[in-house]
């Protein structure tokens, strides 16, 4: 089923946008109204112009990941985190690729080039942990953790990506909640798990995930599964997915590179899609 999105995408954006606005601005305990929205910029203390994730934990303070650094907002400045080579308990890395919150209220944040790093908010110290010996890939290029997910037991998954976009393969990994390292999700050996750029939860418990080898599920028994329902759409129409969430009813929304928007029931297998005009 098909249907034109002129106006339909716009205002889904727009919702989006002015939810997250709302949800940032009442946890920092800012000034929001309907007519009014705050701006910060690089003046008012954020590292960087451009924010490439954001997190608001369980205290309420507002996590910012910039393409210049790490900052926390507590709702009347910023308190931003810098790199001590004297220091091991500082973040490492520049760029943040990602963030995260675990269920023990530690801060994760993915850095450039090539960081994984883990903030304790209790001894408000940051911990490394190396994970570019676990993947397969050409010499000398940059990998980062894109994307974080943890399913219900604690354990984090982490997608891996290129900064220049090269294939790598062996691109997902995870961390046990009581384990002291990251390693490799094995797979069957008839797949094989390349970039992964996108992770979600959904209601019951399961993760899934976009890569360049396609989209994936792993149960609540930590099976993995190729998800081939909408296959046809994609490589027929030469479309790739480039975003998807859940919403509270367990429908699977996904967005693709040409603007066409999917309305999935992963019980049915039935889908709809909204379209450019």
């Amino acid at each position: 089923m098909k249907i034109k999105l002129n106006l339909f995408i716009t205002h889904i954006f727009k919702t989006i946008f002015l939810s997250l606005a709302v949800a940032v601005f009442t946890n920092a305990h800012a000034q929001l109204n309907a007519e009014n929205l705050i701006q910060f910029t690089e003046r008012d203390g954020l590292p960087g112009a451009q924010v490439q994730g954001l997190v608001i934990d369980k205290s309420g303070y507002v996590w910012i990941g910039t393409n210049n650094g790490l900052t926390r907002f507590d709702g009347y400045e910023f308190k931003r985190f810098y790199f001590d080579p004297n220091d091991t308990a500082t973040i490492h890395g520049l760029a943040v690729t990602s963030l995260f919150e675990d269920r023990k209220g530690q801060i994760w944040a993915g850095t450039g080039p090539s960081w994984l790093n883990a903030y304790d908010p209790v001894t408000k110290a940051f911990r490394q942990y190396s994970f570019t010996h676990l993947i397969h890939h050409p010499a000398n290029v940059e990998m980062n953790i894109r994307v974080m997910c943890a399913d219900n037991n604690g354990r984090i998954y982490f997608g891996i990506d290129t900064r220049y976009g090269d294939e790598i393969s062996s691109a997902l990994l995870y961390k046990d909640e009581n384990s002291d390292s990251v390693k490799n999700f094995i797979t069957p050996d008839s797949l094989n798990i390349k970039n992964v750029y996108c992770i979600r939860k959904d209601n019951t418990g399961n993760i899934w995930l976009l890569s360049y080898s396609g989209a994936f599920k792993i149960d609540t028994n930590r099976n993995l599964t190729a998800f081939h329902a909408l296959d046809t759409e994609f490589t027929g129409n030469k479309d790739y997915p480039g975003d998807f969430q859940f919403d509270k009813e367990g429908y699977l929304w996904v967005i693709t590179q040409n603007l066409r928007l999917f309305q999935f029931n992963p019980q049915t297998a039935k889908y709809k899609i909204w379209v450019l005009d």
